[in-house]
C-alpha cells in the first residue's frame, strides 16, 4: 500500500518513461503499469486544479503480487 502526492506524479512518470529501457527486463511491465496509473491520475488531477471543489491531492494505492 502506498501514497502518492500528486504534485510529484507528473514528474515521476516523466522520469520513470526516460529510464524505463535501463530497468531490468523482469520488472518492465510492472513499471509500465505504473507509470500508466500515475500518469493518468496526474492528466485528472491536473485538469481539474482550478476547480474550487476539487481537493484531491493524493492517490492510495495497493500493489498486489
Amino acid at each position: 500500500m502506498g501514497v502518492w502526492p500528486m504534485q510529484k506524479a507528473g514528474p515521476a512518470v516523466r522520469a520513470y518513461r526516460e529510464t524505463l529501457d535501463r530497468i531490468d527486463p523482469d520488472l518492465r511491465y510492472e513499471l509500465s503499469e505504473l507509470i500508466e496509473a500515475l500518469d493518468g491520475w496526474y492528466d485528472k488531477w491536473h485538469g481539474k486544479q482550478g476547480i474550487p471543489w476539487w481537493r484531491k491531492d493524493t492517490s492510495i494505492f495497493v500493489v498486489v503480487g
